[in-house]
Order: structure tokens, then C-alpha cells, then sequence
């Protein structure tokens, strides 16, 4: 190497060693005087050091613009070998990092460690120094260095930050440099909280009306009958008594295939009529059965709206199921207990009338006793004044046959006879005037009996009306009670 060769190659590593220490490559080549012979060569050197950091400088400024639209702060650390998080490593805090905490400059922000690190949220700030440390630690270089944590600004609010870097490692895998940003994130975790909040409420929502959610991406070349993409929710899903989409795949006829045959015919139709009518003023309000996994039937009703193209094709369907089966069932129910409150007054109605019967029955039946024990005392009279005509009929026979005794002996003996003649002949007329009595208290007890059969002709037909009422409530009991099966069905269901 001569001696030209030899300056002209001092003059550069002394602009190498002024653009390591920091001195912008341009500044550092003018800063150089240039002697006749090192000038053409020079001058090629300076251009094109000139060159390159117009090129660096147009790229720096085309990396701010787009960390300053991204929001997004670098920075840079020098590692001392063996001890990466030693806190006296020098750190470089771009200006985008330090506006993004609300700082304007390094006095407010100097580049240290712990201007950073205790800024970290107390919940944050263990985690994210273990992340840090095992990603400088690690010297294979496979764990990352890539997370989100809170870090409190100037003004004493908190950000949400997602940060990433990147090591450089010597031979031995130790790290030596690193490099890294951070990206304000925190209206996409604001967004995302509010999203989730949204969804929270509206599964509340959900779960406390019974509503279930459903969407369809429409064919457009078929919207009625093609390949239309459908997404059944969680809570269509278990509304139907299915857990997961093995059980209910999203397909159409995964709803189709278990409506009520009377109810299918006019659902598909409705939901056509909504499709295809591209003014959008065919609503979709309808109320259907569909089948459960277990068997039985739910009452349904559905709402949709569709998302539609300038022409009014539909692109997107989004819709909801509400079980309304308890209220059906309730409104069944309040008439079903109407009939039963109504069949309870009417069986009231029917026992006060029997009530009345049978008042009067025990009326009847008190007169009939009555009746019974006068008819009992006329005969016990009667059974008296025959054994009084018996005694009379006794007498009269010995008189008489004093009489005959008396008429056989003639002569002054008729005297005794007269005597005996006229003793029958009171007999006789005191047995005629019983036999009148007799007569009286006969005629009183054929009026009588007449009366007790009246009586009983009338405890009879009263006797039949009875029965004719207990028939009636009978048929009233079996009423409720078939009434009352309905309703303990009915309430299995609703519960």
C-alpha cells in the first residue's frame, strides 16, 4: 500500500470512528479537509456518504410518520455481557415513546431502566420483568419477547400497550443488543371490552327472555334454495335440547328437517316471501313448532332481519328465536282453570240443589212419622173398644143363655126373663153405640194411611229427583277430574 493509499484510508476510519460516536455521516465527511491528491477519491466518498444519509434520513422520516399513525415508541438497549438486566444498561427511549407516556424530552423521561419499568402497572410489573429477563436470559433465542401490559402516563392514566422486541447475540448466545417497540392498544382493548360487555349483556339478554340467535350468509345465486351458509348459536342449539354443532350441524335442515309437518309448509314460505322480496317490506314475524331433541314440540317465534345490495338482493340474514311455549301454555292454562272454576260453581249449584231435596225429604219424611205414630195411637184406641165389644159379646152370650134358662121354666118365672130381656137390650144398645165409634175410628184411619201413602208417593218422586241429581254430579266430578289431569299435565310442561 503506498502512501496516498495509506492516507486516503486513515482519512476514512477517522470518519468511520466520528460516525460511531454518533456524528451524522455527512456532518463527519465535511469535517474533513481534502488534499489535492485525496480529493477525487474523496469527494466519490463524500458523495456517496452524502448519498446515504439522505437515504437514511428519508427512511427515518418515513419510520416516524408511520410510528406516529400506528402509535408505535422504540426502543434500544446495550447489554453488558452476562448481566442483561443489570439497570445500568444503556437505554434509548425514541421520542415516539416518550410522547406516547406524555413526556416531551429526556429530562421528563431519561434514558434509563426504571423510567420505564416503574411505570408498569403494580398487577403487570412482576410478569413483565420475568418476560423480559427470560427472553435476554435464554440464550438459544426461542423465547419471545412479545406481550401486553399497563403503563401509567404523565398524566396519571393508565394504557394498554402491546410490546415486542428483539435480541443480538454473540457466539456464546449472550445477548449484546435489543431492540423493541411498544403499540398504544388501548382503544382496541377499550373496543374489545366494550364488544365483550356488549355480548355479555346480550347473552343476559338472552338467557333471561329465552332468545336465541341465528345468521345466514346468502347464495346469491340460489338465496331460497342454494348453498346458504348458516350459523346456529349456542343458545339455538341448546333451546332444541343439542350441545355442539356435531349434534346440530349449521345447515338448514338442521331446523327444517324437526318442524311441526302442520306448521313447515307456511314457515319455509314466509321465510322465502321475506328472502325475495327485494323492496324489504315483507317482514319475517312468524310463530312455528319445532321439534325438541326429546320428542316433544316448542312453540317458537321468530324474527329476522336482512342485509340487501342496491338492487335489493339479499346478502345477509340475521334472525332470533324466542320460546314462547310457557306463555302459550300459561294463556291455555288461565282457560283451562276458568273451565275448572266454572265447572266447581256449577257442581255448588248442583249440590244446593240437592241440599234443597233432601231438605225436603227430611220434611216429608218428619210428617210421614207424624202421620205414622197418630195411625199407631188410632189403632192401639181401636184394638181397646173391640176388646170392650168382645166383653159386651161375652155377657150378652150369658145373658142370653140366662134367658133361655129363664123361658123354660114358664109361669111366674117369665118375670125373671123380662128382667134378662132388658139387660140385652142395654147391651145391645151400648154395643151399638161402640160399634158407631168403632166406625169413626176407622174412617179416621183409612184417612190416614191415605195420607201415609200420599206421603210416601211423594218421598218417592223425591227419592227419584235425588238421583237424578247425584247422576248429574257424578258426570260434573268426572268432568273436573279429566279437567284436572289436563292441568297437572300442563303444569309438568310449563315447569
Amino acid at each position: 500500500m503506498n502512501k496516498e493509499q495509506k492516507t486516503i484510508l486513515a482519512s476514512l476510519n477517522k470518519i468511520l470512528d466520528a460516525i460511531n460516536s454518533g456524528v451524522d455521516p455527512k456532518t463527519a465527511a465535511d469535517s474533513f479537509s481534502l488534499s489535492s491528491n485525496e480529493g477525487p477519491v474523496m469527494a466519490l466518498v463524500h458523495d456517496v456518504i452524502s448519498r446515504i444519509s439522505e437515504l437514511n434520513q428519508y427512511q427515518l422520516t418515513k419510520l416516524s410518520l408511520v410510528m406516529q399513525a400506528s402509535k408505535i415508541g422504540l426502543w434500544d438497549m446495550q447489554v453488558m455481557k452476562g448481566d442483561p438486566v443489570n439497570p445500568n444498561n444503556t437505554f434509548i427511549w425514541s421520542d415516539e415513546f416518550r410522547n406516547m407516556l406524555g413526556y416531551s424530552n429526556e429530562n421528563d423521561f431519561p434514558n434509563i431502566l426504571s423510567s420505564w419499568s416503574d411505570k408498569l402497572h403494580p398487577e403487570d410489573k412482576e410478569g413483565t420483568m420475568s418476560a423480559f429477563a427470560k427472553h435476554l436470559l435464554d440464550k438459544t433465542g426461542r423465547t419471545p419477547y412479545d406481550l401486553e401490559y399497563r403503563l401509567v402516563k404523565k398524566n396519571g392514566e393508565y394504557s394498554y400497550f402491546h410490546a415486542f422486541g428483539a435480541t443480538i447475540r454473540d457466539e456464546q448466545g449472550y445477548a449484546i443488543r435489543v431492540a423493541g417497540a411498544i403499540q398504544d392498544i388501548t382503544e382496541v382493548k377499550q373496543a374489545a371490552f366494550e364488544r365483550e360487555s356488549a355480548l355479555t349483556r346480550l347473552n343476559l339478554l338472552q338467557k333471561s327472555i329465552d332468545i336465541a340467535l341465528w345468521d345466514m350468509v346468502v347464495d346469491q345465486k340460489d338465496p331460497v334454495g342454494g348453498n346458504n351458509e348458516f350459523w346456529w348459536s349456542a343458545e339455538f342449539r341448546n333451546l332444541l335440547g343439542f350441545s355442539n354443532e356435531r349434534e346440530f350441524p349449521n345447515v338448514l335442515s338442521s331446523w327444517s328437517d324437526r318442524l311441526h309437518p302442520e306448521d313447515k309448509d307456511k314457515t319455509l314460505a314466509a321465510f322465502a316471501a321475506h328472502l325475495t322480496d327485494k323492496t324489504g317490506r315483507t317482514p319475517y314475524n312468524i310463530e312455528y313448532r319445532v321439534k325438541h331433541k326429546a320428542g316433544h314440540y316448542l312453540w317458537l317465534r321468530a324474527d329476522g332481519a336482512t342485509l340487501r345490495d342496491k338492487a335489493g338482493m339479499p346478502l345477509r340474514v340475521v334472525g332470533s328465536v324466542e320460546d314462547i311455549s310457557k306463555r302459550l301454555n300459561k294463556d291455555k292454562l288461565e282457560t283451562h282453570i276458568e273451565k275448572f272454576s266454572q265447572g266447581i260453581k256449577k257442581m255448588a249449584q248442583q249440590i244446593e240443589t240437592m241440599s234443597s231435596v233432601m231438605s225436603g225429604m227430611v220434611k216429608t219424611q218428619a210428617a210421614n212419622l207424624s202421620i205414622s205414630k197418630e195411625s199407631e195411637k188410632n189403632a192401639a184406641e181401636t184394638t181397646s173398644i173391640i176388646s170392650a165389644i168382645q166383653k159386651v159379646a161375652g155377657q150378652s152370650n150369658i145373658l142370653s143363655l140366662n134367658a133361655s134358662i129363664e123361658a123354660a121354666r114358664a109361669g111366674d118365672a117369665g118375670r125373671g126373663f123380662a128382667v134378662v130381656a132388658d139387660e140385652v137390650r142395654k147391651m145391645s144398645s151400648e154395643t151399638d153405640k161402640l160399634a158407631s165409634q168403632i166406625e169413626i175410628k176407622l174412617k179416621y184411619m183409612h184417612t190416614s194411611v191415605k195420607r201415609i201413602t200420599e206421603a210416601i208417593q211423594e218421598t218417592t218422586s223425591l227419592s227419584n229427583e235425588q238421583n237424578d241429581f247425584i247422576v248429574k254430579l257424578k258426570e260434573e266430578l268426572n268432568d273436573v277430574n279429566d279437567m284436572y289431569k289436563e292441568l297437572i299435565a300442563m303444569t309438568a310442561t310449563i315447569v
